[in-house]
């Protein structure tokens, strides 16, 4: 009996461990948490972009996994959001957002579109528009040499 009682403890021990790990990828995505300055949190590793961008290759190439959900998405500032989007787009698979508890697809917000040039003054007479110009560029020598 003794021994049975001691069977089941280390059984459900090892159980309980398989289980925290298994929690770190849910229906094949790896699960990103946001942290605070800009950092990330996925299984039990808490780092930088760099560490995240490492972690998440890290787990593609050994669970195979098919996208990656940032859970917690009314957290994560525009730059995190950005960050596992790219990952996923580098390792060629799915990216995707947790928002109030509802999962949907992430996508990159369009980029802002470029300024348009300033447009340059409109000058009726263009002749007498450069004859300032001219004077200036044509002023007369000074009467002190250039000292060298």
């Amino acid at each position: 009996m003794r021994r049975l009682v001691t069977t089941l403890i280390i059984g459900l021990g090892l159980a309980s461990a398989g289980s925290a790990l298994a929690r770190e990828i849910e229906d094949g995505k790896l699960l990103v948490f946001p942290q605070k300055d800009g950092k990330y949190r996925a299984g039990d590793v808490i780092g930088d972009k760099v560490t995240f961008y490492g972690y998440a290759g890290d787990v593609w190439e050994r669970k195979h996994i098919t996208g990656l959900l940032l859970k917690k998405g009314e957290a994560a500032t525009a730059e995190q959001k950005h960050i596992v989007y790219v990952t996923a787009k580098q390792l060629k698979i799915d990216a995707f957002i947790e928002v109030d508890g509802k999962e949907q697809p992430l996508v990159e917000a369009a980029p802002a579109p470029a300024p348009a040039p300033a447009a340059a003054p409109v000058v009726a007479d263009p002749a007498a528009a450069a004859q300032p110009a001219a004077a200036a560029t044509t002023a007369p020598p000074s009467a002190e040499p250039a000292k060298h």
